[in-house]
């Protein structure tokens, strides 16, 4: 077997990159204010929409670490004072999830504690010109990507005509 491609091997380091810097992330998360990180990920996507309010469906589409358990997640940030959960205005069927003054202020300590955390463990390793190389292709690739349909849990895949047909298992391991 030949040694894998160069962009194979590029892969394959953001990979364990990424798995160590959502470790390290964490740990830091829950030294400095005792919370897990995916609770940054749902509050940073609250704190960044108007009013720092937003529907959960919305908030659903944006989360990158807890999607899956988000209502979860919202319930436990909502039991600790940090968001409240009411109706949309005008819409019996939204529901809204709103940052409380409480975990503006929780936000903020966890804001620094990431803010180091970046600093620390990502942005020490890389040049002013090497960030913006990985800005750029990280950009590239995201928005390539989300163009995509979403995938199926089953392994089908939709094509232009939004039909649907089992994935081979070649298409797979790719």
């Amino acid at each position: 077997m030949a040694p894998p491609s160069d962009k194979r091997l590029a892969w394959l380091r953001m990979l364990e990159a990424h798995t160590r810097l959502v470790e390290l992330m964490e740990s830091d998360l829950r030294r400095d204010c005792g919370v897990p990180l995916a609770w940054y990920d749902v509050l940073i996507k609250i704190w960044l929409a108007p009013g720092h309010r937003i529907r959960m469906a919305e908030l659903a589409e944006q989360v990158l670490l807890s999607r899956s358990w988000l209502t979860r997640r919202v319930v436990q940030l909502e039991d600790a004072g940090l968001v409240t959960r009411t109706g949309a205005d005008g819409d019996g069927r939204g529901v809204l999830a709103e940052m409380t003054p409480a975990g503006l202020e929780a936000f903020t300590r966890m804001e620094q504690s990431h803010a180091r955390s970046i600093a620390t463990h990502f942005s020490a390793h890389l040049s002013q010109d090497e960030a913006r190389v990985v800005a750029t292709v990280f950009s590239r690739i995201s928005t390539a990507l989300a163009r995509r349909p979403p995938p199926d849990p089953a392994g089908r895949t939709t094509g232009p005509d939004r039909s649907t047909r089992h994935r081979s298992t070649a298409d797979r391991a790719e």
